[in-house]
Formats: structure tokens, sequence, C-alpha cells
């Protein structure tokens, strides 16, 4: 709050949300039944993290424009690299707390956790499948592993198993398990989730079969708490080598297993193994437990009426494949939900008959949002060779594929390659042509380092390795961090202690990591921001207005927007208008481009919404240039106003009748209108309350309101700058300082009244008209009636020193 003395007067000054002088001559407009509000919905970065990228990425970037609508935060959108990870990290602070390969491993937040496996401590001679869980923190700044490093979590209970086809349970409990398929779910705080331990393979002296047990793990704050066996979700004759991932879908979440390989005894005691085609789905219920989509309140399985569709005639099944789900945009411009099948095994091996073939495919299936089932849309893409024992994350509309085996020769020998690759909006794969010299995947669905170039491989070659993402946080200058962890190194070269099982711990970093440099970026992606709730505290509001500002340095470039509305009371359920285009550039009204460089405004006429949410094309014709999305707002009218009136002013008085001030009481209440809103529903800042006192015998003249510069000091003798932040709806505020209206000093009102006889005061609450009413007549009841009040004797009241025996 402040002021300034103009000859000698002062001018009524007031804050708004940089430092704005509003000068006394201007006043605000009276044309609004409703109160307008500037809502923010993206502009730091960590507004827009949560937001769902397709082909876009985090940007950390902020405009200086002070033109702009709202004053820019560092954050934005861009479109998305099509980098490989340039270089990978091996953390050598921390290791796995033994050699590992064929194990599980998740993500929770940021928790890693990983489960099982096949391995040995560096004291043992044989590697024996394990029942041990571990986790670890990780920064979501950097991506480091935090201190105590690896902490044990709960084991894996010991469950029954069936060594032999159709055969009951035995009678051994086995807890130890590799080659599980295993997957998690987290709430939105990232602390809580469960993890699913699905099949794997199980042995029982020198036998191995495939365990169909399916364990359950619960996760609170980060730790395990517990596991569970859930008999009535056992899949029949079991399950190894398979993959699972879940969706979640209109808040029901759904677990896919996919694949996989059966491994028995026949009724002759002879090994068996089949591969698997098929993909068994469940829906989360009560306490994680798994219940049929069909069938809501039965435990178990439901098994998609198509499998994986493999085409080969000798094909037994698909195993070892890498598989990923994620929620991607459509042709149709609609996100859609779908898993990616890639690679893998397609027969086994027979020794002296046949050798093992495997996959180039990948394999796409649609999510229904009805009941979770599965529709193949054929193969979207291929791998540039068959590649399995690998390990795929889905990001933002990115595939990373790290690892595994390059199956284009007899060679099983593990690969350090890093595959990538991104989803179309016709949900196909990105083919890539016209690459620059030392990146491989010319003509295929998949870019492939050969680390020349800036292209990263991994520091050692691995395959049957664990592999999670972690996102990173709103202040990292990176996107997400990609963990490559254990697995089997590369037998007879020169390291030999991975021969049978690593320890080692790579990570990568995507987003800012990638070699833009070299391959730019995506010619067109998507970001979609969180649904919003605009009425927030407040009922039937109405969009009026949408702003965004952007970062577009040339003609190849653009950002176009879309938005759409719903009176939903939950957004996040909501019931949607169509999506409509917005157009912020005048000049080509209706066609590209569709944002200006700078502030772009669109005015809307919609009904009354509560819920909000846009989206952004962002598109370039330059692969070396992107525009940049930097912030998202909206201007809401809000309906009622503020109603500032003078509620109490009463002469106090001592026991002996002297007088001893005013008691000056203001509200906000609007009886005109209402709701009553807020003083600073618009605006942040101050106004002021003028105190107009009469002497004894002086002719009592009301003021004009609102008062001007020119006729206030006829009237005003005192007056109190009141922040409009204390006046919140419906309230009442006393006055407990006033100003001298000529020299703009404190002073006591008791100096106003030195002489006995009658006063009359008249009070004016927001005197200079700085706080809108609105239009039915909110500025009304600003002025006061005359009070009158007499003074017989002036009373002071003293401070008396505290006096220390």
């Amino acid at each position: 709050m402040f002021s300034l003395q103009r000859t000698r007067y002062r001018i009524h000054g007031i804050l708004a949300l940089g430092i704005c002088l509003l000068l006394a001559s201007s006043f605000p407009p009276r044309t609004l039944q409703a109160a307008t509000k500037q809502q923010e919905i993206n502009n730091a970065i960590a507004d827009f993290k949560d937001g769902q990228f397709q082909r876009a990425s985090l940007a950390n970037v902020v405009s200086s424009n002070p033109n702009d609508k709202v004053t820019d935060q560092v954050g934005g959108v861009q479109l998305g690299p099509i980098g490989l990870i340039k270089s990978w990290s091996r953390n050598n602070l921390f290791t796995l707390p033994k050699k590992l390969y064929s194990m599980g491993a998740v993500s929770i937040g940021s928790r890693i956790f990983i489960v099982g496996g096949r391995g040995r401590l560096t004291s043992d001679t044989v590697n024996n499948p394990q029942s041990e869980v571990w986790s670890v923190g990780v920064s979501t700044l950097d991506g480091a592993l935090l201190d105590p490093g690896w902490q044990a979590e709960p084991a894996l209970p010991a469950v029954q198993n069936a060594a032999k086809v159709g055969q009951l349970p035995t009678d051994s409990l086995i807890a130890p398990i590799e080659s599980p398929a295993v997957t998690a779910t987290s709430d939105a705080s990232g602390l809580n989730g469960t993890i699913y331990v699905i099949g794997g393979s199980a042995a029982s002296g020198i036998l191995t079969f495939s365990s169909y047990a399916v364990r359950i793990g619960t996760v609170v704050n980060g730790r395990i708490t517990g596991w569970q066996e859930q008999i009535g979700a056992r899949l029949p004759g079991g399950v190894q080598q398979a993959s699972a991932v879940t969706a979640q879908i209109g808040g029901v979440t759904y677990v896919y297993l996919v694949g996989g390989l059966r491994r028995a005894l026949n009724s002759g005691g002879t090994t068996i193994s089949t591969g698997l085609s098929s993909v068994y789905y469940a829906r989360v219920g009560s306490g994680g437990k798994l219940y049929k989509p069909s069938s809501p309140s039965t435990e178990g399985w439901d098994l998609n009426p198509a499998g994986i569709p493999v085409s080969d005639p000798n094909t037994q099944g698909l195993w070892d494949a890498s598989v990923v789900a994620d929620n991607y945009v459509a042709s149709t411009q609609a996100t859609t939900n779908a898993i990616y099948v890639i690679g893998g095994q397609l027969t086994p091996q027979v020794q002296n008959q046949s050798v093992a073939t495997y996959s180039t495919a990948v394999y796409r299936a649609l999510i229904d949002n009805s009941n979770g089932s599965l529709s193949w849309g054929g193969t979207p893409g291929q791998v540039p060779s068959p590649r399995s024992q690998s390990a795929a994350v889905s990001f933002r509309g990115n595939l990373y594929m790290a690892g595994g085996v390059a199956n284009g020769s007899s060679s099983t020998n593990p690969d350090g390659a890093m595959l990538t690759s991104y989803v179309e909006d016709d949900l196909s794969l990105h083919q890539f042509t016209n690459l620059p010299p030392g990146i491989d995947g010319e003509g295929t669905n998949f870019l492939q380092s050969n680390g020349t170039n800036g292209s990263g491989v991994l520091p050692q070659p691995r395959k049957l390795q664990g592999s999670v993402l972690v996102r990173a946080g709103a202040n990292s200058p990176n996107s997400a961090f990609l963990f490559v962890l254990g697995g089997i190194g590369t037998p007879g070269d020169a390291d030999t202690t991975d021969d049978n099982g690593a320890n080692t711990i790579f990570y990568g970093k995507i987003g800012g990591g990638e070699d833009v440099s070299t391959l730019g970026y995506a010619s067109n992606g998507w970001y979609y921001g969180l649904p919003f709730d605009v009425a927030q505290q407040f009922s039937q509001v109405q969009v009026q207005e949408i702003d965004w500002t952007t970062l577009i340095t040339d003609t190849s470039l653009d950002v176009a927007l879309e938005y759409r509305l719903s009176s939903s009371n939950n957004c996040t359920n909501a019931t949607w208008s169509e999506w409509l285009q917005l157009d912020g550039d005048a000049a080509t009204p209706g066609a590209a481009p569709f944002s200006v460089n700078g502030q772009n405004v669109a005015t809307i006429v919609d009904p009354s919404s509560r819920c909000f949410q846009y989206r952004a094309r962002l598109s370039t014709t330059n692969a070396f240039r992107t525009p940049l999305l930097l912030n998202v707002s909206v201007k809401v009218n809000i309906p009622g106003s503020p109603d500032l009136s003078p509620k109490t002013i009463a002469a106090q008085y001592s026991a002996k009748n002297a007088f001893l001030g005013l008691n000056v009481v203001i509200q906000n209440v609007n009886t005109v209108d209402p709701p009553t809103l807020a003083a600073d529903i618009e605006k942040k800042g101050s106004f002021f309350v003028d105190l107009c006192i009469f002497a004894p015998g002086a002719t009592v003249v009301a003021p004009t309101y609102p008062l001007t510069e020119q006729h206030a000091p006829a009237c005003s003798t005192a007056y109190a700058n009141i922040n409009r932040s204390f006046m919140v709806a419906n309230s009442n505020y006393t006055i407990t300082q006033w100003l001298d209206s000529v020299t703009n000093k404190p002073k006591n009102l008791i100096e106003y009244f030195k002489q006995p006889g009658t006063y009359t005061v008249i009070v004016v609450a927001d005197s200079f008209g700085y706080v809108d009413e609105g239009i039915k007549g909110g500025e009304a009841n600003n002025i006061s009636a005359p009070v009158p009040f007499t003074i017989d004797k002036i009373g002071y009241q003293l401070s008396l020193p505290v006096l220390h025996r």
C-alpha cells in the first residue's frame, strides 16, 4: 500500500499484480454484471509436468515480454527430440545387492523394486533362483540412487506349484522364482501401490517348471508391508518369460499378461516347452486382488478372445518379448489406450532337430474402454532385426528399448544397442528416413545406436536385465531416467565378471540428453493439459476468454490450441463437449497459423461451465526448430460482485462521558446483487476510506461519489488505506489507523475534535471507486448517512510506564 503527494493533496495509490499506479482520473468500467478473474492453468514446469505428452516434452524457458497477460515463469512445452539417449552413466557408488538376471523390476513413484531372478553372491559357484526383494530410492533431480542404497524388503512368500501337466499342487512350498512377469500400480502420490509377481520359473531339485502362482505385494510410503498369494488368480498350467503391464481406463485399472512360455513334465517325465500367444487380463479390485472383468465379483482372469496375432504357421507362441502399454493420441485426435508387443522368441531350439526362431514384428492392440478387452490392429512397425530378451518402456509417445539379443544370426550374445521409436497419430510407428551418418535404422521404424555420432550404447552389452523408468521432478532439466539393472554380459570378452550375471546399474537421461543437433525434433506433437476446475470456490462461472503465450520464431512453426468445457461437478470424470478450435492469428482466421508469437487471445461465448481442458498441437516444417507453448490461462466471469459500505460509525466515550474517538467498521456484504465476492477478486492492491468531519456550526454537504482530487479536499479530513485482501466475502473490518488528508501522515482522530459541540461525520467506503462493485447499484451504499454526536469534553488514553521493583 502506498500514497503519493501531488500539490497539497495525496493521490490514492493502488497495487496491482505487478507495480502499477492507477491514476486518480481513471475509474473501473461499469459494464459487467459479474467480476472477471484471470486464472492460470499452466505456467511453470510444475504445472505442465502432469499433463500428457505425445511426441512433446518439457522446456526450461521463460518469456520476458511485458505485454503477456500473465507473468511467465520458467517452463513450457516443446516438440519432443527424435534422439537416442546420448550417453549412459554407470553408477559406481551403488551396485545391486548381488549379481542377478531374469528378475522382475518395477518402479513406484521414485523408488525401484527388484524381485527374484537368478543370481549368486561372489562366493557362490552356481546361479540359483532367488526369493529376495530389494528397493532403492532415486533422486528425481538427476537420477542418482539415494542413500542408504538398496534395502531389503519382505521376501517372496513360498507357494505351491505343479511340476506336471494337469498335476495338483505339490506338497512342497517354493519361494524362489526367476523370469516372472512383474508389473505394478500406484496412486497419485507415487508412494503407495501394488506389485504383481505372476508365474515364473520355479525349481524343485533338478527339475524346473513354470509357476502358476500370483503373488501380490502391498507398498505403503515406498516400502513393501507384506505379500499375499491370490489362489483364486492362479494361471492354468503356469507361465514364465511372459510380460505383464497395467493400464488405467476410466478409473479402472487392468493387469495384462501377454504371451510367455509354459514348461512342465509330461506323463512320461519328460520336460516339454510350449509357447503361448494368449493374453489374460484382470481388473484390480479391493486389496489389490485380481478379478474377472466379465464377472466383477469372481477372482481370476479372463482370457482375451484373440491372442497375439503371430502369423507363422510353425509358431508356438511368443515369449521374451518387450511389451508396453500407454495412452496415445490417435488419428481421430482422441486419446487411445494401446499395448505394443515388440520382438520376442517364436519357437524353441530343439537339439539336433530345429533352430529357434525370433520375431521382427511389432503388434498393437487397442484397449476397449468399457471392459478392458483387447482388439489387435495388425503390425504397425518392425524392429530392424529379430530381437528378444530385451526390455522396453513407453514415455510420452516414445518407445525405448535397451539391450537384449539381436537374433539375426545364431549368436545368443547380448547387445548394447539402444532402440528408439515414436507413435504417430495413426498409432503406427514412425518410419525413419534420411538419417545422418552414424545413426542406424534407415528405412525402419527404430533408430538404433551404434556408439558413434553422439548416440550412446550401453556401457556393456546386456540381456535378461531389469529395466525401469523413473519420472524426473519439476526442477530437473530432464524428463525421466531409464535404468538398466543387472543382466548377462558377453561371454569371453575382456570383462568375465558378468558372464553369469551382473550387479551393475546403468542409467540414461531422457529429455535434455537426446541428440537434437543431429536428428532434430518430431514434425508434430501433442500436449494435453489436465482438466481444470475453473469454478474452484465459485459456482456457475463462465469462461469468457482463453489466453496463451507462445514463442514462434518463424513461419515453419505453429501451435494450435483446442478446448472443451463441461458443467460436471467432477472434472476428473466429466462429460465433455466436443473439442473446439482456437485461433490467435486474426490475419488467417480458421486456417494456419493458429498462434502468433507472444500473446494470443481468443474470446469465447459459452454457457456456465465448471471444467475446462485444453490440448495443443505443436508442429514444425523445420526439423531443427520447435515452437514453444509458455503458458495458458482463462479469464472467467464470476456471478456477483464485492459491495463495500460503512457498517458502524459510533462515537466512543469514557465512563465520565469524555470523547475517546470513533469506531468505524466497513463491510463487504452484497445485498444488491449477491453472491458477495472478495474485494481482490479482479486485482490485488488497496482502496481508500475517507472520513468527512463537519465541525460545530458547519454546513453538512454530502460528497459526490466517487471522490476526485478536485473536490475531495472540501470534504475529506482523514483517510485510511485498506488492503483489498482484508475484505473477503461477507466480512467486516475495523479501521484502526487514519492518515491526515493534507500531510498523508498518521494522526489521532481526537485531534480533529478539540472543541466541545455537535459534530457530524460521513464515511465514504472505496471513496475513489477502485473496487468494481457491479452495475446494479453496489456503489449506492458507499457513502454513509450523516452521523451527528455531541462532545462535552475530550478524553485521552495514556500508556503508563511499567515499574520494576
